[in-house]
């Protein structure tokens, strides 16, 4: 896993909870990293602030995953399996596991790029919106840990103009499950997002 540091002070923002890091913070080039890929972010003395995503081709260089320094299997099946299920309980706490609603809220659920929307009716299923690169490049993963969590029907609908930044093409597929057909399902989805927007 690759290191960055931050210029002296830029760690101010990310410190106050941000959980970004523009690249005119860091105290190099983001361009020596694949997009999407892990890297572990430390302050100007060295001291360990997080780890997250890298994007070098957007302002938004580094996305955080996590700020725990022994939290080092990040973008693992385990990994989301308690992001999700952290979530979840969130969710059910507010009373809003019993309707259709949105369970993955990106950054504020700790999965920066990841939306992920449930909708209760015949049948149960997941639209996911993945917009970064580090999502995308964890996706076989989070997939994984959907399924372990009892999510059979998938689908994904990454059509964010986020993606066209982080070079991806825009994605609108069936995943898992039976709901082979989108055009079948078009408008539960039109319905998910004006229950929930």
């Amino acid at each position: 896993m690759k290191t960055w540091r931050l210029k002296k002070g830029g760690d101010y923002r990310f410190r106050q909870g941000h959980p970004w890091v523009f690249s005119g913070e860091l105290a190099h080039s983001s361009r020596d990293v694949e997009p999407g890929e892990v890297v572990e972010l430390r302050d100007s003395l060295d001291h360990f602030l997080g780890f997250g995503t890298a994007h070098p081709s957007s302002n938004i260089c580094f996305r955080k995953l996590s700020s725990r320094s022994k939290e080092t299997d990040v973008m693992s099946v385990d990994f989301f399996l308690r992001r999700f299920q952290q979530a979840k309980n969130l969710r059910a706490m507010a009373g809003w596991d019993q309707f259709s609603h949105r369970l993955i809220f990106a950054e504020n659920d700790g999965l920066p790029g990841l939306v992920a929307d449930i909708f209760q009716g015949e049948q149960e299923f997941v639209v996911l919106q993945i917009s970064t690169a580090g999502m995308n490049r964890a996706k076989d993963n989070l997939l994984s840990a959907f399924e372990k969590l009892g999510k059979k029907n998938l689908i994904e609908a990454s059509t964010s103009s986020q993606r066209k930044t982080e070079g991806l093409p825009p994605i609108s597929r069936a995943v898992t499950g039976s709901l082979s057909n989108l055009e079948s399902v078009s408008f539960k989805l039109k319905h998910l997002n004006e229950t929930i927007s």
